[in-house]
C-alpha cells in the first residue's frame, strides 16, 4: 500500500515561496493629486467674474451717456465684436480643459494666475485713473478729457491691455498652452480694432494733442507697441 502524497498531484503544482529572483507583479496605482488642479480652475473662474464685477464697481459715472451700450456712431461695432471675442474665449479655453488639449503642468498654471491677477491689477489701475472718462462704447462725451497720467503715461490703453492679459492667462492656467495663445491672438484682433478706432476718434477730438501724446507713449506694450 503506498501512501499518497499530500498535496494530491505529482508535484508540478505545488506552491512554492517566492525565491530571491522572485518578482511580486502587484503594483499600487497611481496616486494622482488633483486638488490643486481644482483649486486653480476655480481661482481662474474667480478671476474673470473679477474683471467683469469691475464694469460695475469701478465705473464712476452713472448718467446715460457713459454707461449706455448702444453704438453712438463713432463705435463702429467695436464693442459688439469684443462681446462675441469673450464669449468665443470662454468657449475656446473651456473646451480645450475639457479634452485635455495641449496641457501645461500645475506650475504653469500657477504663474498663469499670477499673471491674471496682474492683469486684474493693470485693468484696475487704468479704470481708477480714467475715472469719470471712462465708457462702455467708443464714444465722445460732454466734458471729454485727455487722461495722461498713472500707466496712461506709458501706454494709452492700459484697461484693455490688462483685459489681454488677464483673459490669456485664464487660458494658461485652465490648463491649456494652445487655448491661451489662441485666446491671445484672438484679443489681439479685436482690441486692435477697438484701438484704431477709439484713437479716430480722440485725434477728432483733441487734434494734436493727442497726436503728440501717441508720440510719447505706446498703445498696449511699452517701448513695443
Amino acid at each position: 500500500m503506498t501512501t499518497p502524497k499530500w498535496p494530491p498531484g505529482d508535484g508540478s503544482s505545488r506552491s512554492r515561496a517566492p525565491g530571491r529572483g522572485a518578482r511580486i507583479c502587484c503594483r499600487a496605482a497611481p496616486i494622482r493629486h488633483t486638488e490643486p488642479v481644482w483649486v486653480i480652475t476655480a481661482l481662474a473662474e474667480i478671476g474673470i467674474l473679477a474683471w467683469a464685477g469691475f464694469e460695475f464697481v469701478l465705473r464712476r459715472r452713472s448718467d446715460s451717456e457713459t454707461g449706455s451700450w448702444t453704438d453712438s456712431g463713432s463705435d463702429h461695432g467695436s464693442t459688439r465684436i469684443l462681446v462675441l471675442s469673450f464669449l468665443g474665449c470662454v468657449a475656446i479655453a473651456s473646451l480645450a480643459a475639457v479634452f485635455n488639449v495641449a496641457q501645461i503642468g500645475v506650475v504653469w498654471r500657477i504663474i498663469a494666475l499670477a499673471g491674471l491677477v496682474a492683469g486684474l491689477a493693470l485693468r484696475a489701475w487704468g479704470m481708477a485713473v480714467l475715472d469719470r472718462q471712462y465708457t462702455r462704447t467708443v464714444r465722445s462725451i460732454q466734458d471729454h478729457q485727455l487722461v495722461t497720467a498713472g500707466p496712461y503715461s506709458v501706454i494709452r490703453h492700459p484697461g484693455y491691455a490688462g483685459s489681454i492679459v488677464v483673459w490669456a492667462a485664464y487660458a494658461f492656467a485652465l490648463g491649456s498652452w494652445l487655448a491661451g495663445i489662441v485666446v491671445f491672438a484672438v484679443l489681439m484682433a479685436a482690441y486692435g480694432y477697438r484701438v484704431r478706432t477709439e484713437e479716430r476718434l480722440l485725434t477728432g477730438v483733441f487734434g494734436e494733442r493727442y497726436r503728440a501724446y501717441q508720440r510719447r507713449t505706446s498703445r498696449l506694450v511699452p517701448f513695443v507697441y
